[in-house]
């Protein structure tokens, strides 16, 4: 909603811009733009309304993809224990934090009730207003007197309206008035006719050249716009202009069909000093309003002005550019592009590791001999590594809570939970937790259980089980995760890769997610998708070779040539590892004896 009022308020107040910086600009033309500008207002809340999204990538997000062997205590995937990931490097003085923070509750509505209860009640005035008029222009008493007659007949031929007008009199229309869409009513006051022949023909010329504008639509049209964003003061102002371009636009037309300036002023000033406005003919267009006599009048005896009307191709281009900018406005988003996936080799995959449980053994190092702003720095650099291990999470906490930054401390063991920690009785003993015990961090050891994946009672019971804690903890992903693996191991292939495809949008374990999706439509039988996932996977940094190996949920797809390589790759590599170190021991024990 704030976003759709900003989208909405930088539309509205563009447009009003620029009818104040066309001071000069005909009142058609202004006219038009205001239209057309509480046209675009109302059209950003539907484009809205229709989800249609446009991602405008800006720029490469500052990340990049490296391989690394996961720990043996890793959640497993659709079979097993995955055996590799793919993780973000992250800046080394970054702590990474790859779940999202607890979502807060909902705010109440209740301001949003208020407005839709306001909106409606404004809608209602307008149709009451409608339904008055129409009902009065049934009641009142056709006018078929000769001179009106064809002073009605010769305004037409002169303004080029073919449609019939029907003129209607009564002593309860206060003023002249136009009324109808396809078929419009023109209401005089019973008074009416008795006046001037030149006054007569300047009021039929004016409530005429609205019909010929197809001011009734339009300026109702503006009256519900500003009805149903009454809480906005640019609707209001742009409704106002509309209404006031759209008399000065009428007036333009009679002077420019022939009436004298003074003449036609003259005839406005004696309506309104013996006429006045009534309530009841607000949804009609009525001639002189008292509250914007003043400026009408002066902007008709201005000779400078400009009082050229506009053709249906200056409206269409005025709401071709309205469209133009509205529709951008609602849909589409800045986002930061995502940075290529980088190719790791061998190699660098090995040293990852190394370098991974190198620096592993520093913090631990610089922890026991309390230097806990070193080991501060040594865990986060190995979670710019691997930012979904939980037990590097769970003692960069201690080392927080030993160097004394508890909300550090507390935010971080909360992320080694989502990650997930699962130790609850360690977590509550640990005396390298002692300074940040209470309630919060109470919740948090309740919490970890939860997220223990486990086919206690059966896969089926696990999967309704897990699928209660993620509607009840629908921020955290690796509760969606669990919930998606119990789905796949009871055989509910299709909701589990919607809950993995969740997973991925979370931004947790993407290559395993994407793996899992892969098996899930491997047992449905949809081969083709189940290869684009594991291809997916792979690029991602999934070793697919390894855990297909060794998984019987892809079973069917074992005869593709490419997972057959890698899979055969994966053996023989393996078994290349397994010869040399049988080659070293020997070494070794020869060189023993």
């Amino acid at each position: 909603m704030i976003r759709m009022l900003i989208e909405v308020t930088l539309l509205a107040g563009i447009g009003r811009l620029v009818m104040l910086a066309m001071p000069r600009a005909s009142a058609a033309l202004r006219a038009a733009i205001a239209i057309a500008t509480l046209a675009g207002m109302l059209v950003i809340p539907l484009v809205n309304a229709a989800d249609v999204t446009w991602r405008l990538p800006l720029r490469n997000a500052p990340v990049a993809t490296v391989m690394v062997d996961r720990s043996p205590t890793e959640a497993p995937v659709a079979q097993v224990a995955p055996v590799a990931q793919t993780v973000q490097a992250a800046p080394p003085m970054t702590l990474a934090t790859r779940e999202a923070e607890p979502l807060p509750a909902p705010p109440r509505n209740w301001l949003l009730w208020i407005a839709v209860v306001v909106a409606g009640c404004a809608l209602l005035h307008v149709a009451f207003g409608a339904i008055a008029v129409s009902a009065l222009a049934r009641s009142a008493d056709v006018v078929d007197e000769p001179l009106v007659v064809d002073a009605v007949a010769r305004a037409a031929r002169l303004l080029g309206i073919r449609r019939a007008i029907r003129v209607v009199a009564s002593d309860r229309v206060p003023l002249p008035s136009l009324w109808g869409f396809r078929k419009p009513v023109l209401l005089l006051p019973r008074v009416a006719l008795a006046w001037p022949a030149e006054r007569l023909e300047a009021v039929l010329l004016h409530e005429l050249a609205h019909a010929k504008r197809h001011d009734v639509a339009a300026l109702l049209f503006a009256r519900v716009v500003r009805s149903l964003f009454w809480f906005h003061p640019l609707a209001w102002s742009l409704e106002r202009a509309a209404r006031r371009d759209c008399e000065r636009a009428c007036d333009d037309l009679v002077l420019r069909s022939g009436c004298a300036a003074s003449a036609y002023a003259d005839h406005l000033l004696a309506i309104a000093r013996t006429l006045q406005l009534a309530d009841g003919l607000s949804a009609a267009v009525a001639m002189s309003r008292p509250s914007e006599l003043g400026e009408r009048v002066a902007a008709i005896l201005q000779p400078q002005r400009s009082r050229k009307s506009i053709s249906w191709r200056t409206w269409t281009a005025v709401a071709a550019m309205t469209c133009a900018l509205a529709i951008p406005l609602a849909t589409v988003q800045l986002v930061a592009k995502p940075a290529p996936t980088r190719q790791v080799t061998a190699t660098q995959t090995r040293w990852s590791i190394e370098t991974v449980l190198d620096r592993t053994d520093d913090a631990r190092t610089a922890f026991r001999e309390a230097r806990y702003a070193d080991a501060i720095r040594l865990y986060r650099e190995v979670l710019a590594a691997q930012p979904d291990d939980a037990t590097t999470r769970y003692n960069l906490a201690c080392a927080y809570a030993r160097h004394g930054d508890r909300q550090l401390a507390l935010a971080t063991l909360r992320d080694a939970v989502y990650s997930g920690y699962t130790n609850a009785e360690h977590m509550l003993a640990d005396d390298d937790l002692a300074s940040i015990r209470g309630s919060e961090m109470d919740a948090l050891a309740a919490l970890a259980p939860e997220l223990v994946l486990s086919d206690r009672g059966g896969w089926a019971a696990a999967a309704r089980r897990y699928e209660v804690f993620a509607n009840r903890h629908p921020e955290l992903p690796r509760a969606w995760f669990n919930l998606g693996f119990a789905l796949v191991r009871s055989g509910e292939e299709r909701r589990a890769i919607d809950a993995f495809t969740r997973v991925r949008n979370m931004g947790y374990r993407r290559p395993t997610a994407a793996y899992n999706i892969g098996c899930a439509f491997a047992k449905l039988g949809d081969s083709s998708s189940a290869l684009q996932w594991l291809h997916r996977a792979e690029d991602e940094g999934f070793d697919v070779g390894a855990q297909a190996a060794m998984d019987d949920d892809v079973d069917t797809l074992r005869t593709d040539p490419w997972l057959a390589s890698l899979i055969t790759a994966r053996r023989a590599k393996l078994e290349k590892k397994h010869d040399k170190e049988k080659s070293e021991k020997d070494k070794e024990k020869e060189k023993s004896e």
